[in-house]
């Protein structure tokens, strides 16, 4: 009638009930499963059949390590500036399969500092920026970060936003 899935991590010692997978025993299952990424993390799952005689035994087990490294970079970062409306629209290539976040930062060409003016969710690939002025120019760059800490940046563009 279907299968049991349970896991365990780090900090549990028992195996929860994660999820019940309603399909017949002619089919492929697959599971994805919601995970806290902190590092160090390690989750055991195990699954065994379930139908009205009973359950099975369970399969064996398998251990999936949270990745202890920083995200893959951002790359391509790209953009323009739309006729139109004063904003500027940047996207970029998302590589980072273990981020938490990805990080927009921009500077205006003469200052030093960079600034996050964006802190977006981790399969992020684009964003606009509302509040860019007209007549200015302003250089971008993204990176991802996780709890290990940050990739490498992207490569840098600068985008001059028009003025009408």
């Amino acid at each position: 009638l279907g299968f049991e899935i349970q896991r365990k991590d780090t900090y549990r010692s028992a195996y929860i009930h994660d999820n019940c997978a309603d399909m017949n025993s002619t089919s492929t299952v697959s599971y994805q499963d919601t995970i806290d990424t902190s590092p160090l993390r390690t989750y055991t799952y195990r699954v065994r059949a379930v139908n009205r005689a009973g359950t099975s035994s369970f399969s064996n087990a398998y251990e999936y390590l949270v990745p202890q490294t920083v995200p893959d970079a951002p790359t391509d970062l790209n953009g323009q500036s739309p006729t139109l409306v004063q904003n500027v629209n940047i996207y970029w290539t998302n590589h980072a399969n273990n981020a938490l976040y990805t990080y927009v930062e921009r500077r205006i060409p003469w200052e030093t500092d960079w600034q996050v003016i964006a802190t977006l969710s981790y399969n992020a690939d684009t964003y606009e920026d509302r509040n860019a002025q007209a007549g200015r120019t302003y250089k971008y760059q993204v990176r991802a970060g996780n709890p290990i800490g940050y990739s490498s940046y992207s490569n840098t563009i600068s985008i001059e936003v028009i003025q009408w």
